[in-house]
């Protein structure tokens, strides 16, 4: 089987920027104080990422079936952005919920 490890190293790229692109909406719908879209937007980031396993399982499966994976850098650099959006987004979903509770605690201060 041979795969076109350039496509998938891009593919992975494009979906990893996708997938920050979502979340950074909905960090900018939480410091707005609009909560009512934020779950979309993670959602949507985390299908993206879903895309993104699912071509590593491709990856890994090829490889566990014997296929000789070439490591070239441009693949390294995937991962790399791959694993930023990751750490990115789950530190999206803290900031989210501190706007969250901020928005909580001053409807009941000011009540």
């Amino acid at each position: 089987m041979a795969l076109d490890i350039e496509k998938i190293a891009f593919t992975v790229i494009l979906h990893a920027g996708n997938a920050k692109a979502e979340a950074y909406k909905a960090l900018d719908e939480a410091k707005q104080g609009n909560f009512d879209n934020i779950d979309k937007y993670l959602k949507n980031a985390k299908d993206e990422l879903n895309e993104v396993h699912n071509i590593q399982t491709e990856l890994l499966t090829a490889e566990a079936n014997g296929d000789n994976i070439n490591l070239p850098i441009i693949l390294v650099h995937a991962q790399d952005h791959l694993m930023t959006a990751i750490s990115e987004i789950n530190l999206i979903e803290e900031l989210i919920d501190c706007f969250v509770e901020i928005r909580r605690l001053s409807d009941i201060i000011n009540k």
